[in-house]
């Protein structure tokens, strides 16, 4: 009875392992497979952040480009601004130059004016039917006519 015995406790500790032997491969098997669906969530993960990175790096070479195309624009543009200022600078020069030569041409038109107004008056005779001619351009001329009002009503 003690073989008997050996056999059933022999039998039943190799159902036991059995058992467990089953259970652990269920175990195994449920641990592999949720191993794999990780490693392909991973996997999708790690395709997800690769294109995003690969977006990001688009967009900052985008924004270099535009930062560079900006920086360009902006130089050009400071460049053009102190032409302009140059430009604007060098205009009211020839203004104040214009307006000190216009301002001395009326000195020496006026006096002639009134010299011969006075001649005519005590010699009666009728005044030359054009008075002097200016040492201005026409086209400076046409401009201050229209720039100073009354500078039409007299030649320059």
């Amino acid at each position: 009875m003690s073989w008997f015995m050996v056999n059933g406790i022999s039998a039943a500790a190799a159902f036991v392992s059995l058992c467990i032997f089953i259970i652990t491969t269920r175990k195994l098997a449920s641990t592999i497979r949720l191993g794999r669906e990780l490693a392909m969530h991973i996997a999708q993960a790690t395709t997800g952040l690769e294109k995003a990175a690969l977006a990001l790096s688009d967009e900052h070479q985008d924004f270099r480009d535009e930062s560079r195309t900006l920086a360009a624009r902006m130089a050009e543009s400071t460049r053009v601004r102190q032409d302009i200022e140059r430009s604007l600078n060098h205009m009211e020069r020839l203004h104040l130059q214009l307006q000190k030569t216009l301002n001395r041409q009326r000195a020496v038109t006026a006096a002639p004016a009134r010299q011969r107004a006075a001649i005519q008056t005590h010699e009666g005779s009728t005044p030359p039917a054009r008075e002097g001619q200016t040492s201005l351009p026409v086209f400076v001329q046409r401009r201050i006519s229209r720039t100073m009002p009354g500078a039409h009503d007299h030649k320059l």
